[in-house]
């Protein structure tokens, strides 16, 4: 009788098992990008069953200074979130971080959320990492943002006015251009679109592709100029113009340190002395360039282990297998 018992127990806790398993949110790292108002940004964001979920303070603080700014409270004794549209946002520090995964931590939230006074029991949120994440969409509704999705780049749209959506930024992808007629000359904004090879332009005089007027192999992005009568070959990336650019273009990890990519000096990170360090087999490289238009080489090393080099305001510098640090911040 004990044994049917027994057996009895664990087939019910089993069950139960399966069935809390069946019922658990599926969450993860979402590779949706996020366009507001018409400039490409990078943010933590989730997918969590299917829908994408953005950080609260994320969103207040791209919104900050713009028609669709709103403020972000938080009353712990009341466990209550409240959001007042119009109103500055005032950072705390942990907006816009990028490089962490903290998809484990994500539970539904338990706070109440508070609109213009209003309780909001019709949007839900995740807590994760000790941040409330909302879907655009629901947030656009309640703040009278602008939010839309572009299929083609896997790209979520978010503009600071529910009624006039802002041009999105045009990309040109991989091919052949004639600058001056299948695309603008200027300065561009190139971002790798391939994860496991590298992106490349190469810039010919003509259409023979005999003469290299400038070419480049990068990891994850760089920067370039062109000019009419050029001919632009792009293969693993893609282009926009350099209005289009993120400010910075990217954030250092927890350590401070700068991963590979190409940097404006003074806008992406500040002038200062850099330690660099090898990353992998492979020997680690820098190249300081005087401007965008890369035709003068203030420095450049192939190294191993690590180097130092200081870099001024309006240069332009590379990294590839190696992180960069401001000396400053070891």
């Amino acid at each position: 009788m004990k044994r049917h018992i027994i057996s009895l127990l664990l087939v019910l806790a089993l069950v139960l098992s399966l069935g809390g398993s069946a019922s658990a949110a599926t969450v993860q790292i979402s590779p949706q990008k996020l366009s507001v108002n018409g400039t490409e940004v990078a943010c933590e964001k989730y997918n969590i069953d299917g829908n994408n979920y953005f950080k609260l303070r994320d969103v207040a603080q791209l919104m900050n200074g713009t028609a669709g700014q709103f403020s972000v409270g938080w009353d712990a004794a009341a466990n209550t979130v409240s959001i007042v549209t119009g109103e500055s946002y005032v950072s705390n520090g942990t907006e816009l971080v990028t490089g962490q995964d903290n998809s484990a931590t994500a539970v539904l939230s338990s706070q109440t959320i508070v609109i213009n006074g209003q309780v909001r029991s019709d949007i839900a949120a995740y807590n994760i990492g000790g941040s409330n994440f909302f879907k655009l969409r629901d947030l656009g509704s309640a703040l009278g943002l602008y939010v839309d999705y572009d299929a083609a780049t896997n790209t979520a749209i978010l503009n600071s006015n529910d009624s006039t959506p802002v041009q999105t930024a045009k990309w040109y992808s991989e091919g052949m251009y004639r600058v001056g007629t299948d695309i603008p000359a200027g300065d561009y904004y190139a971002v790798q679109t391939d994860p496991t090879y590298s992106g490349y332009y190469c810039k010919y005089t003509d259409s023979s592709q005999e003469d290299i007027e400038d070419n480049d192999i990068f990891s994850n992005y760089t920067f370039f100029r062109t000019y009419d009568g050029q001919y632009l070959k792009l293969s693993r990336c893609k282009i926009t113009d350099i209005s289009n650019a993120p400010v910075p273009v990217a954030v250092p990890d927890d350590t401070g340190c700068y991963g590979e990519g190409t940097y404006r000096i003074g806008i992406d990170i500040p002038a200062g002395e850099y330690y660099f360090k090898q990353i992998g087999d492979d020997s680690g490289y820098y190249c300081v360039y005087s401007d965008i238009s890369r035709t003068e080489i203030v420095d450049n090393d192939l190294f191993e282990g690590n180097a130092f080099y200081t870099v001024k305001d309006g240069q332009f510098l590379k990294v590839s297998r190696a992180s960069a640090i401001l000396v400053s911040n070891m």
